[in-house]
């Protein structure tokens, strides 16, 4: 089993980058396979998004935590984990495209409002 962990901080409130991902917004921010979300839900301070892809003919599950970052007002800290049996190399980059894709649509989206 392969467990991939992507984490990265971002200049958006964590409610807005919950609400970015309740649309159609983070299946088309997923990289080459469809990828569907949960609806958010309140995890201590933050938001969970739990995640299933299909990735490389094997299912992938995973949850994307956003919770308020240290840098003060409007700073979330997004952590990516995800797991499945399909190839490492290739599923990890798709998380990491996946969660700087997140992070710039979160941040112009902020910087829009």
């Amino acid at each position: 089993m392969t467990r991939i962990e992507v984490v990265q901080p971002v200049a958006a409130d964590p409610a807005g980058v919950a609400l970015l991902l309740s649309g159609a917004a983070g299946r088309e921010l997923w990289p080459g396979s469809s990828a569907r979300f949960g609806p958010p839900m309140r995890s201590g301070v933050g938001f969970i998004v739990d995640l299933t892809v299909d990735a490389y003919d094997q299912p992938a599950r995973g949850r994307v935590g956003i919770t308020a970052g240290v840098e003060g007002p409007g700073a979330t800290h997004l952590r990516l984990v995800i797991s499945s049996v399909a190839p490492d190399a290739r599923l990890r980059a798709d998380a990491r495209r996946f969660v700087r894709a997140l992070a710039a649509a979160a941040q112009e989206r902020s910087s829009a409002a």
